[in-house]
This record gives C-alpha cells, structure tokens and sequence, in this order.
C-alpha cells in the first residue's frame, strides 16, 4: 500500500499573508458610526489604549431618569456607576441599573427583524411602512394605535405630536397605571409629583413605602439623605428615626426603628385614624392603639416629620398620605410638588374599546409587554390579536412579542440617543456608548418612519429638539454638547408648588370600609425582576432577596401563625384558591408578616418560580381578598435559599443597641475590638495601609454592592442548580440575622476582610494566598491548584471555588462585558474579594504619572461606590485625616470574630436603633 501524497501548501511571505489578513478582517467589519459622543467633564484628544473613558448617559425608571456614568474600556461599556452631579443617583446605583449591562449583552435579546416568525430585515420594514404610510395619511391615522411605556422624554414628546399632527387620529396611550397619579388629581386636581427632603426629617413614617430597596425613581437620593442622618460618630449626635407600617417585612421595615405589621386591608384605616388623631390630640384609636404614640411623635415634631405612601397602595391611602403631610406642615419643609413630568396619552380604556370593535388596523407597541404588566382580567392577550397588525419593537421576546405579526429588535438605552426627565424635572441626557450590536431602532425612530421617509439622524434630532425656542425657555443656559458631556442640564428642575389638598377629596377618603376577617393576598412585582421583564437577567435571578435570601424562583410567604394552623414548613407546596384560580405554590415561612395576609412576588414562571399574575384584576391589582389556602403533600426542593441559618447562634456578629445604651455606655463595645496578642510577627508597615468600615446603622441590605461588585470583578452566575448546592461566586454577601422569631433583623455585608494574621494564608501548600506590603489577602490564580484548605480555614467563609467553567467562552456577546483590569478565573481556581486591587494600583499610576501623593478618595471600591446610604468607606488607615480613619475612631466600632486573632482590616459600626423608648 503507497501513502497517500498530501498536497503541498503554497509558500508565502509574511508581508503577504499580513496584507491578505488584514484586507479579510476589513472586509468583514462593519463601518463605525460617524456621530460623535462627548466624554464625562473632560474631552481627551485621543483615546489611550488601556485607559477607562467615563461617559456620562441616562437610564429610566418608571419613565423617570437615573443618570449614569459608563466606564468603556475600548469603546465598549463595562461598568456603571451613578452620575455625583444627578439629583435622582447622586453618585449611586441601584440594582437595575448594575444590571442594565448584562441586559445590553445579553444572548435572550431579539437579534434581527422578522415578520410571521419569518426571518425579515429592516429594509423590508421600511417597504412595508412607507406602503402603509398613503393609507394612514388617507385616514389620518384612523385605526392606528401606539402603546408606550411610561415617559418623560421631551424628544417623545416631540416625536409624538409630530405624528398626532400629520395623522391626528392616531391612539396614544401610555403603560403607566400607579395610584399615585390618580391620587394627586384628585386631591390637587392636576397630576403632581412629591419631592422628599429626607435630611431634613427627623421622624420618618412610611406606609408600605421601601424606599430604602432603592427600587424608585429618586430612591437611590432619598437613600443617601437618609443614610446621612444615620451616620453616628459621638453619643451626643442625634439620629432620625424611622417608622414604618407594613403587612410584610421589607427592606425598609427591616431597617426600621419602630416597625408595625398591619394586614393589607387594614392600612386604609390605619392612614384614616392617623389623620384623625393628628387633627384630635385628645382621640383614640381602638382598632391601632400603637398609633396614638406614632401620632404623638410626629405632632411633637412638626415641619421635621415626614410620611411616605408606597405606589402600590389605592388612591384613598395616597390622598390620606397628602392630607396627612398637610397637617405635619411638611410641604415648603421637608416636602415639596412639582408638576409631573411625566407625558399623558389616551385613556387605555379606549384602546380596550377599539379592539373589541375591531377598528384598530395597526396596533404598535414600543419596549413594552402589555400582557406582562396588566392585570389578567383585562384578556390583554386574546383583545390585542384582534388587530389585523401588530408590531412590536422590544428588546426580548416576551409574551407581547411572541405574538406579533413584525417583530423588530428594539436598541438598548446604553445604544441609542434620547433623554429623560427625572421625577424633580431635571433634565439629562444619553448618549450611545458603542454601535447597536444588531438591527435595531429606538423609538422615536420607528415612530418618525411613520411619517417620514428619511428621517433625522438621532443624534440631529435630539439637538433639534433641545435648541427650540419653547423647549430652551425652561432650561439652563448651556450647549447640548455641555449637557450630554455632564449628563445633567443645570437648573433644569421644576419649581416648586404651593398646593392644599382638596378637603372633599380628603374626607372622601376617610370612608373606610369593614375590614375582612379572612386571608387575602398582596401582590407585589419582584424588587429585581420587576413584573417578569428582567427574567432572562442571570445576574438578577441568582441575587438573593435582601430579606428570605431567596433566589432563582418565588414562593408564597405566610406568617408564623397560618403555617402552623396547617402543619407547614418552608418548601412545603399548597394549592392557592382565589374565586376560579388555582395556583400551585411552595410556601416560606416570613418573619413579621401581618397576621392575615398572604403575600407573594410577581414576575416569575418562565425561567423559575410560579406565576401568579393570573390573580390579578383590574379593579385591586395589587390585593386579593378572600383567598383560601389547601395543603399538599409535596415539597418543591428547588426553590433555592442561599443562607442556612438566620441566627447569630451567639457569636458577635452583626452587634447593635439601643441609643440610650450607646449613650451611657460608650465603651460598651470595646472588647469586640481589641486584638488579642500574636506570635506572629507585624509585617505591614509604611503607607497606605488598606482598610474598609461598613456602618450598620446605615445599611440596609439592599444588595445594590453584591452587584457591583459581580460586575467590576467578572464574578460569574452559576444557575439554579449550584446556588443549590451553595456554589454562588459572590465575592460579597449580605448575612441577614432575625432575633428570634421576631421580625427584628439586621443585614451585615460579609466578604474578605483582608485579616492582619490570615488563617488562609498558612495552609495554603502552594503560596497562591499572601499579603502584600500594603495589608491586602491577595490571590494568585494561576498559582492555586484547588485544595480548598484556605476556604476550610477562613472563619468568615468568604471564599469562592469554581466548581464549572463558569466563565464565557470566545464568540459569545458576554465575551464583551468582562473588565479588562481583572483576570477572569478557570475551572477548579479559588477567587475571594481583593478590594478592587485593580483600581487601587491604578490609581496609584495616576498619582505616580502626575507626581503627587495619594490622597484620600482616589480609590474607591466598587461596592463603596455603589452603596446608596454611604454605609461602605474604603481608604488608608494609615493616614489619620482619612475618612475610613476618622470612622475606625468611633466608639461603634468592633471587628467580626476579632477574639480569633485574626485583626481583620475590613471593620464594623454597631447598629444604634433610635426607638421612641428613647424620649422618655
């Protein structure tokens, strides 16, 4: 047998080959786009490779803006931090909007055109609607119908009354349906927004309010206002102090000083008994006894007190709340009313009306599910697909999209122009940080195709939008490259109102009705996956609850009492009857719920987790009455809850006590922060030093910092089945404790701390964990071999090991989000926090290229960046005028197991609960 004779390469040059390679690599590349984005404060003549560019742009909550800055490392955003210019971040970021990165990468988003679920492209869209545009004109847009999300964008608006003027018989309608609006008509007979004040507030009441999950549109400054107050660094300071009525334990109630569990339908007539005894010093309350003490403190502190209502209550309680800040004096003290920005539209009743009549020929909906978010009475789903056409622009295929006749991929906001209104009226900007990463269009886009052939480019519109004589009138003086390159319009806010509630609106809503004696059930969207739409978001799913450190999936929560009427233990699966729907549901156990209701989070069912929108009506989105509930003899083992034990177990851990106690016992905590002695020798010296002091008193537990910090350090999301098994990659984590089975809890934000004498370090047989001259626990990765001694060894059990290959693999679009500066880990590697090493020597080549000293504040960590409350400061300990030195001088502060002997450099301030006990 003769070998078979391979056929011979042909010989070419280097030169050639390079000319070859380099000619496909251009042919294949698409042309970058000509306009021109302004980067934050500062415009750099070129851009430096390997240099962080910040580039300040504008998110939305609710149709409010957030404004953000991105960090882009090689023209593609990696990071988010909150904008220290914009009133409604302030410098921090909430969950949503560390999260929105992954949504701009994600592999779920909707990746080219299609019509009948056929493959289509965007050209053929344009055929399409320019063929539609004659028989719209005709009309004068009858029968079409466009459906929005919620909105504050003059450059909408603008849009919008471009299209109302060529086709004025269009439908418009926007997705917004809080009570909260319809309160404010009533009470104020035009739609306001509140505007809170929270540092000047020294007693703070909220009625189903949580503010403090930073999950609203000026949150994340109610936050640091509130966290300001609570940032304690003598005895003789006083802080606020929090009241909250609520029918199951939330953030805020968690993080409350007096916290009362009222049952749902109860809260209308706890606002009514609250408003009387404010005007009646002399009544009482039979059904509240615990309001007429609640009464007292805010009376005796009048124009300092301040009462919050959550969007979810009805619009009774909502005008109650004004009625009550009414007689507290709040407004022009710590409360003001602007005008609400927010754009209004037809009445959905009418799109409801058209539909069941058949007479809507276009139905377009834009970034919005209207199946997902309205109430399943409504028959969303079976009225829209009596349309004859529907389009629908969207980011992921949601039940809306999935049965349009065109669907068309909606651009990212990180992608397009626009901007946006936050909830006070400022105004900001955004801008694209890098080429949409398919066919896509923005809205106002696709709506100017409506009537225009060539429309502007985005960009022009937005500059045409904003240098208009009617829109400049209201703004501050300033170019829209000034604005785009600050992300805020200075002096942009609306001015303030004088109102007076309507006092037959007021007693109106003092008309309480009788109370049910049975279990009803309170609804609520899902504080990270809102009503479903961020379920393709891994990084969401698998963020524990702040409260049940729940993730991957809901359960329905129930109170101590119900769960032992019927036998029950948490995973345990019941049958939910509400009137003709049965849901089947795995039950948890909630600390503090109200005695009669039931609650359960929205937003889940297709990935994990039980849906429960089909409980929902129109008339009570939010609140079930007369639910009944029937055990089953089944568990549901996969609901996953990352923390085994919410008991101290009488280690000092997370440490608090009472002001009083703080008062006459400064000294109190002393013990918990001496380092026993050490036969080992002191090795850290010179400067900086690194260290890091979480104030308790000020966390709340949010989890806003895990998030940050999964996105700096490339911290991989594992799935249902190893979070599990107790393999999440979280570099930090929020302990929650409960005292007892109370609702008392505290939250402890629990990572590396960065131990003087480290326990890992000693074990490790191949040298992978050391300490570094300015007192980090450092990780070689490439060093370690997997033996898991170091996490066997660690008191504090903050380090993590890479079970799978977690990490993307070349080609995917997640490829793209990874930080450049940290190294990603393999498969069988353990990775723990590292204090954001690589922004601490970064910054030290800063300082070394412009030849000065560190100074206080050139680093900061990722999750001190994001904290809304300012819980987290991060510095050198070995400097005494810095601030975490300033903190570490406090009496509060104390060490987690520092009896070990372990001289942890990440330390604690105890937590200091102002309860009203206090005042007398």
């Amino acid at each position: 047998m003769t070998r078979r004779q391979l056929p011979v390469a042909p010989r070419i040059s280097r030169r050639a080959f390079a000319t070859l390679v380099g000619a496909g690599l251009s042919a294949a590349c698409r042309r970058a786009p000509e306009e021109e984005i302004i980067p934050y404060v500062s415009r750099p003549p070129e851009l430096i490779p390997g240099r962080t560019q910040h580039y300040a742009t504008t998110l939305t909550r609710d149709g409010f803006g957030i404004g953000v800055l991105a960090a882009c490392h090689g023209g593609r955003p990696t990071k988010l931090e909150g904008n220290p210019e914009h009133p409604a971040s302030t410098g921090a970021s909430g969950r949503a909007e560390q999260a929105a990165l992954l949504d701009l990468y994600s592999e779920q988003r909707c990746g080219a055109v299609s019509r009948h679920d056929s493959p289509g492209s965007l050209t053929e869209l344009r055929r399409w609607l320019r063929e539609r545009r004659a028989t719209l004109e005709a009309k004068r847009g009858e029968g079409l119908a466009i459906v929005l999300p919620p909105s504050t964008s003059p450059l909408l608006a603008r849009t919008l009354d471009d299209v109302r003027q060529r086709l004025p018989r269009a439908r418009v309608h926007f997705l917004s349906q809080t009570a909260a609006g319809d309160a404010s008509r009533l009470t104020f007979g035009r739609r306001l927004e509140p505007i809170y004040d929270l540092a000047l507030a020294d007693r703070v009441c909220c009625i189903d309010s949580d503010f403090l999950a930073a999950s609203g549109p000026m949150d994340l400054r109610y936050c640091g206002q509130w966290g300001e107050r609570r940032r304690l660094q003598s005895a003789e300071e006083s802080p606020n102090r929090l009241y909250v009525l609520e029918s199951s334990l939330s953030v805020t109630g968690a993080s409350a000083d007096r916290r009362f569990p009222v049952d749902a339908t109860d809260i209308h007539g706890a606002m009514a008994d609250l408003l009387r005894l404010l005007e009646t010093p002399t009544a009482t309350s039979r059904r509240f006894p615990f309001l007429r003490a609640l009464a007292d403190d805010l009376s005796r502190n009048r124009r300092r007190s301040l009462v919050l209502c959550g969007p979810r209550q009805p619009a009774p309680v909502q005008v109650l709340c004004h009625a009550v800040n009414r007689v507290l004096e709040s407004p022009s003290h710590t409360l003001r009313y602007v005008t609400s920005p927010l754009l209004e539209g037809a009445p959905l009743s009418e799109l409801w009306d058209a539909l069941d009549a058949g007479a809507v020929e276009l139905l377009i909906t834009l970034d919005v599910d209207p199946i997902r978010r309205l109430p399943a009475d409504l028959q969303v789903a079976a009225r829209m697909k009596r349309a004859k056409e529907h389009l629908a622009l969207c980011q992921t295929r949601g039940p809306t999209a999935a049965q349009a006749t065109w669907l068309v991929p909606a651009q990212h906001p990180l992608e397009r122009w626009g901007d946006a209104r936050a909830q006070d009226g400022s105004l900001s900007l955004s801008q694209p940080l890098l080429e949409p990463l398919g066919e896509s269009l923005a809205t106002e886009h696709l709506l100017t195709l409506l009537i225009d052939e060539q429309p502007k480019q985005d960009k022009a519109a937005l500059e045409a939008t904003w240098t208009s004589d009617r829109i400049r009138e209201a703004t501050a003086t300033g170019s829209v490259d000034e604005w785009l390159s600050r992300g805020i319009a200075p002096g942009s806010a609306l001015p303030s109102l004088a109102v007076d509630p309507d006092e037959d609106a007021v007693n109106q809503a003092r008309q309480v009705s009788a109370s049910a004696s049975n279990l009803c059930l309170e609804l609520a969207p899902d504080p990270r996956l809102e009503l479903g739409e961020r379920q393709d978001n891994d990084w969401l799913q698998e963020l524990p609850d702040p409260i049940t450190r729940l993730c991957w999936g809901n359960a329905l929560f129930v109170p101590d009492a119900v769960a032992k009427k019927h036998d029950l233990s948490n995973r345990d699966m019941v049958e939910l009857r509400a009137g003709d729907v049965r849901l089947r549901v795995p039950i948890w156990i909630k600390p503090g719920q109200a005695e009669r209701t039931l609650s359960i989070w929205l937003g889940h069912g297709e990935r994990a987790g039980v849906d429960a929108a089909p409980v929902r009506s129109s008339g009570a989105p939010w609140l079930v009455r007369g639910i009944e509930i029937t055990p089953l003899d089944e568990r549901d083992d996969r609901l996953v809850c990352v923390q085994s034990t919410t008991s101290q177990e009488g280690r000092p851990l997370a440490l608090s006590m009472h002001l009083s106690e703080w008062r006459t016992e400064p000294e109190r905590l002393r013990r918990h922060n001496e380092d026993p002695p050490s036969l080992h020798p002191k090795r850290l010296q010179g400067s900086p030093q690194w260290g890091m002091v979480i104030d308790l008193n000020a966390c709340t537990g949010c989890s806003v910092c895990v998030l940050a910090c999964q996105a700096e350090n490339n911290t991989p999301s594992v799935g249902p089945a190893d979070a599990s098994l107790g393999r999440a990659m979280h570099w930090l984590r929020i302990d929650r404790y409960f005292a007892g089975d109370s609702a008392e809890s505290m939250a402890q934000p629990m990572a590396c701390q960065h131990c003087e004498k480290a326990p890992c370090e000693y074990v490790c047989p191949v040298g992978a964990t050391t300490h570094s001259p300015d007192g980090l626990n450092e990780m070689t990765y490439n060093r370690c071999v997997g033996t898991r001694f170091c996490s066997n060894n660690c008191p504090y059990k903050v380090r993590r090991f890479n079970w799978r290959e977690y990490a993307p693999t070349p080609g995917e679009r997640r490829v793209l989000l990874e930080n450049p500066n940290v190294t990603v880990r393999a498969r069988g590697v353990m990775e723990k926090c590292t204090y954001c090493v690589q922004r601490i020597r970064r910054a030290e080549i800063d300082c070394k290229l412009e030849h000065r000293e560190l100074r206080d504040g050139d680093v900061a960590t990722a999750c001190e960046q994001a904290c809304p409350t300012r819980a987290i400061v991060f510095g050198d300990i070995s400097d005494p005028r810095s601030r975490v030195s300033e903190r570490r001088g406090s009496s509060r502060l104390y060490g987690v197991l520092a009896e070990e002997g372990t001289r942890p450099r990440t330390r604690y301030l105890a937590r200091i609960k102002n309860s009203p006990e206090e005042d007398t």
